[in-house]
């Protein structure tokens, strides 16, 4: 009786917040007649009963040549066999006991409500955009899920975004850094790389503003060239445009602030 306390103590507490969750599958291949099969049996439904977050498939090998084929596929030869997550493989009456099985599904289950705490923690930052931070406790929670085989397609997708901003960051203030040098093509470069949704507007933004400026520097050369040919007239329209874009651009900051 203590020790069906303590093994219920256990589950609850691997369990957590997620109980209700049919988290893992538990495959059981058996045939009938196999006398360890039975006691197997009773092994998994009295495991069913105290986990209410596994999901058991019972397999007769000799009924589906499906299940039978799915047997062979795990390398088992003889049963009874059992997979837990498509990961954990026990066969024969040497490897199934009861605290073998107890002792996976529990390593499981910690893996899973560890990795989804942080995965939660992990997708608050995203959410606040703090992309850094957000990358630490993903890529825990990915290699916890990974322990259990757990499916990890949510994570891997918010890391991809978040690894495409971090490098966004770094590569818009390394663009910044050849615009202080006045390296317009490497920095035009470092922006256009830029693939993260959240950054690319500002990136977009600093190439429109290189456009101009070169575009700007070429008339304002032109206009310098009529004004020493004393073209006063085409120097002074093309000085006329240069004064539009510059009080423009002061306009849309003031705007913006």
């Amino acid at each position: 009786m203590k020790k069906k306390v303590i093994i219920l103590l256990a589950m609850l507490l691997f369990s957590g917040i997620y109980a209700q969750e049919k988290v893992i599958t538990v495959k059981y291949y058996f045939v009938e007649g196999c006398p360890y099969c039975e006691v197997v049996k009773s092994i998994i439904d009295e495991i069913e009963k105290d986990y209410p977050n596994i999901e058991v498939e019972r397999m007769n090998v000799y009924k589906s040549s499906v299940w039978m084929n799915e047997f062979l596929s795990y390398d088992f030869w003889k049963v009874p066999a059992i997979v837990i997550n498509e990961k954990a493989k026990f066969q024969g009456d040497e490897e199934i006991t009861e605290e073998s099985l107890r002792r996976t599904i529990d390593d499981y289950l910690s893996s899973y409500n560890k990795g989804s705490s942080f995965f939660e923690k992990g997708k608050s930052y995203y959410e606040k955009k703090e992309y850094r931070k957000a990358k630490i406790y993903l890529e825990e929670a990915k290699n916890l899920f990974e322990n259990g085989n757990f499916d990890t397609n949510s994570t891997e997708d918010m890391l991809e975004d978040c690894n495409s901003c971090i490098e966004a960051y770094d590569l818009i203030f390394e663009g910044d850094l050849f615009l202080e040098n006045n390296d317009l093509e490497k920095a035009r470069e470092m922006y256009s790389q830029v693939k993260c949704e959240d950054l690319k507007s500002t990136a977009e933004e600093k190439i429109d503003n290189i456009d101009i400026y070169e575009e700007s520097l070429q008339s304002f050369n032109t206009a310098v060239e009529y004004y020493s040919q004393k073209n006063y007239s085409q120097a002074l329209s093309l000085f006329k445009t240069l004064e539009n874009i510059l009080v423009g651009e002061k306009q849309k900051k003031c705007k913006d602030y």
